[in-house]
């Protein structure tokens, strides 16, 4: 279930549907197909524990290929957000005249590993554009899934007062 209150699967319909919006008319068929079906199973591996390969079977290594690249931007997502998250700490222990010179050099370490996965992630992401169509509905539709639940919420809050 989604925070919504929906069941997961709407999430994975609506990503898939805002994609085949997206798909240019002049899109090769059978491509915009295979967006389509990756769209629908965009979090299949990270959210649902299905294996690649079992993608593969089923739909095809180009849908296994796209599925593939989104769960690999996903993780980039993440890389990036705790790269932020990492470089704000040793800023503020930086600023605080505090820092052990070990435990500076394991975060600088850390983050030139992740910097490394980061840079081979982008690269392969670039090889599919849309793959990147794929992660943009995903976010689209979360951003949508958060405007309604805030709306509902203000409505909640509104009519309990007004009841009151």
């Amino acid at each position: 279930m989604r925070k919504t209150g929906l069941p997961y699967v709407t999430h994975c319909i609506e990503t898939a549907l805002i994609v085949e919006a997206l798909l240019s008319p002049n899109e090769e068929d059978e491509r915009a197909e295979d967006a389509v079906i990756s769209a629908l199973l965009h979090d299949a591996i990270d959210d649902g524990g299905l294996k690649p390969d079992v993608i593969g079977v089923a739909f095809g290594e180009n849908v296994m290929s796209m599925v593939t690249k989104v769960s690999q931007l996903s993780t980039t997502n993440q890389l990036v957000r705790r790269k932020l998250r990492l470089e704000g700490g040793v800023h503020a222990k930086r600023d605080s005249g505090g820092g052990d010179g070990e435990m500076e050099e394991q975060k600088r370490e850390m983050e030139k590993r992740e910097t490394e996965k980061l840079r081979t992630m982008i690269v392969t992401m670039v090889s599919e554009p849309l793959v990147i169509v794929i992660k943009l509905a995903d976010r689209l539709h979360n951003m949508r899934t958060v405007r309604i639940k805030a709306q509902t919420h203000l409505l909640a809050h509104l009519l309990a007062h007004s009841l009151v």
